[in-house]
């Protein structure tokens, strides 16, 4: 066979090769380009809240970097349920990735009360350096062992208390009021504490609670206190930021069946940078939003912050049994 005869036969193998491939439905790298994987993230808050902005940040850190192989849906406004509801998604592998207050999962994970103890931690920053200190090193050993991974923790905000009664400036306002807690023991024990009667219940409830009159009023950060129109059917608020709420943002394990190890990395890569970034985004928007809860006839008001710490003083000295010298720890901010 001559050498132009070679080329020719050889070319000719490659088409055909090339050929009985697309007839298969064998697709090789060179010749096709893969489908991307979608994955589901969660979240309860409206589309205009800090949940939306950290969840577009991973979507659009992830999409990017991974050149369209991975694709991001979000679900925003409880679409898929509440944060319970997400924790057994994760676990099921019905949701890959979700964002949920660090609260909820106080149901299946003890450790993480420790960000419910109130009056101990001030801000972002401080929360941020507690996640990643080895003070949480059990926590994130308890969500892991729910079959997720707990890459970061974003911010949710500072939890204020509004209420259609009168502003709260000492415990003693409390007593009497019905208050709307998140679905976990120590948000719970710490209103009963201070005289309230506690309702627990879903976020996507809390509206139709407080429009109705079932419960006087609720907490959260400004920032949800304006995205779910809290304000709306609130008179008062009391800025007690008496616990700061983090976002977990735990990915299913289920995942790591969906991708390589690289894109893996890519995912695990945009959730700390979109983690990191929620603390600007955080004072972005309570700054705006606390200017427009005021221009909506909001009443806000201080605390007596000394007053509310010794009425919990009680939580401390029970939790220290808990959690050993960890709330001592974070007061003297040994993090």
């Amino acid at each position: 066979m001559s050498k132009s005869s070679k080329k020719s036969f050889a070319a000719a193998l490659m088409i055909m090769s090339i050929a009985c491939a697309a007839v298969l439905g064998i697709c090789r790298p060179a010749f096709c380009a893969a489908k991307p994987v979608t994955l589901s993230f969660a979240h309860v808050m409206s589309e205009n809240s800090i949940a939306q902005d950290i969840a577009r940040d991973v979507k659009n850190y992830v999409e990017k970097k991974s050149n369209g192989e991975i694709k991001i849906d979000i679900y925003p406004s409880s679409s898929l349920g509440g944060e319970t509801d997400y924790v057994e998604g994760l676990q099921a592998g019905t949701i890959d990735m979700a964002l949920i207050t660090i609260s909820v999962f106080q149901n299946w994970c003890s450790e993480t009360g420790l960000f419910d103890i109130p009056f101990i931690i001030e801000n972002f920053d401080a929360a941020s350096a507690i996640w990643n200190s080895d003070i949480c090193e059990p926590m994130k050993k308890q969500i892991r062992a729910l079959g997720m991974e707990p890459y970061g923790a974003a911010a949710l905000g500072a939890r204020m208390l509004t209420n259609n009664v009168r502003p709260v400036t000492v415990p003693a306002d409390v007593k009497g009021l019905t208050i709307r807690t998140m679905v976990a023991n120590l948000p719970v024990e710490t209103w009963e504490l201070l005289g309230a009667n506690v309702v627990s219940m879903n976020v996507g409830e809390v509206f139709s609670a407080l429009q109705t009159g079932v419960i006087d009023g609720q907490e959260n950060p400004i920032t949800a206190i304006k995205s779910n129109s809290f304000y709306e059917v609130q008179k008062y608020m009391s800025l007690t930021g008496h616990t700061f709420s983090l976002y977990i943002l735990p990915v299913s394990n289920t995942v790591a069946s969906k991708l390589t190890p690289k894109q893996l990395a890519i995912v695990k890569e945009g959730v700390e940078k979109a983690a990191r970034a929620s603390g600007k985004h955080l004072d972005d928007r309570t700054a705006e939003d606390l200017k427009f809860l005021e221009k909506a006839g909001v009443k806000v008001n201080k605390i007596n912050l000394q007053a509310f710490r010794d009425a919990v003083k009680p939580l401390y000295k029970k939790y220290s049994k808990v959690y050993g010298n960890k709330i001592d720890r974070i007061l003297k901010k040994e993090y």
